[in-house]
């Protein structure tokens, strides 16, 4: 049975319709014109404009290719059948760039391989539907890459957006793939002088559905993007990769809150590169930035998945340890695992590298505490650390409780616990 060609009746009823079907086809298009736009004036990526061309062919070369049917030659099915192939192509090749790849190298044989089955199509005069079929199993093969390549980049985090998308382009490949049986078991007839109800919504209506999901769920995806971007931006430092000085309050002035509900301590370091001015003046701001990037990473090799690390200006970083316990060394072994990670390590260009620690704790007696009172004791170690020689760490305790318990009137006594005297062989002079 002709699915693509089946007749309803009453055929006054059938007509009338295909006459509501066209008048949506036509808002369809509207509305299309629309997210086209759309897609041409979003700023940033060039997957965008990608995306916009690809759908302005994919509309020219599938009403190009219907006017073929109504006897005007050759040309227009070549045209039109050559703006539908560009069009899926360019859009599997935005939908790479969207997940920041390069263009695929295999386009050009994708392309070469329909171009030859049109040819051969044309060259044996085959009938509309056997060029149809060769369209849709372009289709097909173009659109199930553009499924595989948001399956592949978005198994860690699927969403709805990726789901609608996946269903779009699974429209379009239903569509297709009822042209393709029916085209070679019965053969199709969907011409404007016999327009029926099934021809429209196979070949039009479920087809151009299907790209409006996808559009607009890659529209919706996109500027998921963007804002997730602005949020990073917004929330860590650029060369580091780090969390920045705003985002390092927020949250510390959180975890503080947190520890003190929670009756679990808390550790706040102040960390200082030792004589950084030195390295930018003696080997350049080149080395100086890749300096502090690799820095970045050594402090982040020291934290747990709770824990904090932010760049909180210059060569001045910022770090956040909750539940320390005397059972992980406590401060002293933090401070020691600080310092040693960064006098271990050979820096590229650079003869040796330290960094001076200050560090501030919260036990877990404490019942009361704020964020600026930890950064000011953090980095009040800090300077006690570098006037002490640098490349050490200087630890400042909270005894609160104890000092209680004792009867003494003393709200907090400092108790140096120093680290290794070494010195930084950028010291001299």
């Amino acid at each position: 049975m002709n699915l693509i060609t089946v007749s309803l009746t009453p055929i006054a009823f059938a007509h009338s319709i295909a006459v509501g079907m066209l008048a949506g086809i036509l808002t369809v298009i509207i509305v299309m014109s629309l997210i086209v736009s759309s897609f041409a004036k979003l700023p940033g990526r060039g997957c965008t404009r990608y995306w916009a061309s690809g759908m302005a062919l994919i509309f020219v070369g599938a009403i190009m290719f219907m006017k073929s049917r109504d006897g005007n030659g050759v040309a227009f099915g070549v045209l039109g059948f050559s703006c539908l192939l560009a069009g899926f192509l360019i859009q599997w090749q935005g939908l790479r760039i969207f997940h920041l790849k390069q263009h695929s190298p295999h386009w050009r044989e994708i392309a070469a391989l329909f171009v030859v089955l049109y040819g051969l199509a044309l060259l044996n005069e085959f009938s509309y539907a056997m060029r149809l079929i060769v369209i849709s199993l372009a289709c097909i093969s173009i659109v199930s890459m553009c499924v595989l390549e948001i399956v592949r980049h978005n198994r860690a985090r699927f969403s709805v957006l990726h789901w609608s998308a996946i269903g779009g382009g699974g429209l379009m490949m239903l569509s297709s793939c009822i042209i393709v049986l029916d085209g070679l078991y019965a053969g199709i007839d969907i011409g404007p002088a016999n327009l029926t109800v099934a021809g429209l919504l196979i070949n039009v209506i479920i087809p151009v559905l299907g790209l409006i999901i996808y559009a607009s769920s890659m529209v919706v995806l996109y500027f998921y993007r963007i804002a997730e971007s602005t949020n990073y931006a917004a929330s860590h430092d650029e060369l580091t990769g780090l969390l920045n000085r705003r985002a390092i309050i927020q949250y510390g002035r959180r975890e503080v809150e947190v520890a003190l509900r929670s009756h679990q301590p808390l550790t706040v370091a102040f960390i200082d590169i030792d004589f950084f001015k030195k390295i930018n003046d003696q080997y350049g701001h080149d080395t100086g930035d890749a300096v502090l990037r690799e820095v970045a990473h050594l402090l982040t090799l020291t934290c747990r998945s709770v824990d904090l690390a932010a760049r909180y200006g210059g060569e001045e970083f910022c770090m956040v340890f909750a539940g320390q316990r005397d059972s992980d060394g406590g401060a002293e072994g933090l401070g020691e695992r600080l310092v040693s990670v960064v006098r271990n390590h050979q820096f590229p260009g650079v003869p040796r590298v330290t960094i001076s620690v200050g560090l501030a704790v919260l036990p877990a007696s404490a019942t009361t505490a704020s964020w600026s009172e930890l950064v000011q004791l953090a980095d009040t170690e800090l300077y006690k650390a570098k006037n002490g020689g640098r490349d050490r760490y200087s630890v400042y305790f909270d005894v609160k409780e104890a000092a209680r318990s004792s009867g003494s009137g003393m709200a907090l006594t400092e108790a140096g616990a120093w680290g290794p005297k070494g010195r930084s062989s950028l010291e001299a002079g």
